[in-house]
């Protein structure tokens, strides 16, 4: 998680009362101890020196038009995104999706099952330390950079998910109180589009299970704990979404942790309350579900 981002929840002394999934209780962190792993974005490779620059390079690119977009957003009271906003948190949605820890976790044990290794494999460490990110350059971070440049060609100025993110109808959440919670998955799937096939039980969708880019319903993206983003395929559905159903697709989304400041619960009790009792679900649910957060 970007840090700019958890810096909006925080409190004053940039700390975030954090709630993760495999933890019983909440703890109080500085944003520099959450969403954060140590030399993650290190890219190794076979007969090379670590780079530790290339991707956080460009992630920081994205992550500081992003930043700007959000304070525009937070100066002002529309409702409606400029074709400008869009297009970055487009690409900043991108790459969250792209870049979450979980996702990447899965692509390496998945590539591991399918081609064991052994420590003294060439491509050991790369495969258990940096697969994944490569996908994150080629996918978002190059893309991004050649956007507006006419010379280069169109799929190398291209990314799925924010070519699908483009039609859809889009409108900020705006509570007059902080009432927003943050988590580790920034992009929020829940819901299923109208003529998808959906082989588990509905109630999953709310937890983003079983959701891509093909077949979610909408997308909730809590950037402050006063303004959400809300991008969905109809636009009666975008209108009615609330704090309180934000709260409830940011919690079910999670899959490391959620926070707030540490002050929210007395200023907003019944929004606390509902995210305690959808937290205790969660709970419940990534004992089964989700790999890798087992007891």
């Amino acid at each position: 998680m970007p840090q700019f981002l958890l810096e909006l929840f925080a409190d004053r002394q940039r700390r975030l009362t954090v709630y993760r999934l495999k933890a019983t209780g909440p703890h109080i962190a500085s944003i520099r101890d959450v969403g954060h792993r140590n030399l993650g974005h290190t890219i190794y490779m076979p007969g090379r020196n670590p780079d530790h620059e290339t991707l956080e390079k460009g992630m920081s690119e994205i992550e500081g038009a992003a930043a700007s977009v959000i304070r525009d957003l937070l100066a002002s009271r529309k409702s409606e995104l400029s074709p400008e906003h869009r297009e970055v948190l487009s690409w900043f949605i991108a790459l969250q999706w792209q870049r979450h820890r979980m996702l990447l976790d899965l692509v390496r044990v998945k590539v591991l099952q399918d081609h064991p290794m052994q420590p003294t494999d060439p491509e050991y460490e790369y495969a258990t330390k940096s697969l994944g990110l490569h996908a994150i350059l080629t996918n978002v971070i190059w893309p991004w950079k050649n956007r507006n440049d006419p010379m280069c060609r169109p799929k190398e100025r291209w990314n799925h998910i924010v070519s699908r993110l483009e039609p859809m109808f889009w409108k900020t959440l705006r509570p007059r109180a902080p009432s927003l919670l943050v988590g580790d998955t920034t992009a929020c799937l829940s819901g299923i589009a109208i003529g998808n096939d959906f082989d588990l039980p509905v109630a999953y969708a709310n937890h983003g299970i079983g959701l891509g880019f093909e077949n979610f319903q909408r997308l909730t993206a809590p950037l402050a704990p006063t303004l959400g983003l809300v991008i969905s395929r109809s636009e009666d559905d975008a209108r009615k979404i609330t704090s309180r159903a934000m709260n409830r697709f940011t919690v079910g989304n999670s899959r490391e942790f959620v926070a707030h400041s540490p002050e929210w619960p007395n200023a907003a009790p019944s929004l606390f309350g509902a995210m305690v009792d959808e937290l205790t679900t969660q709970r419940w649910l990534a004992q089964h579900i989700f790999p890798g957060l087992r007891a």
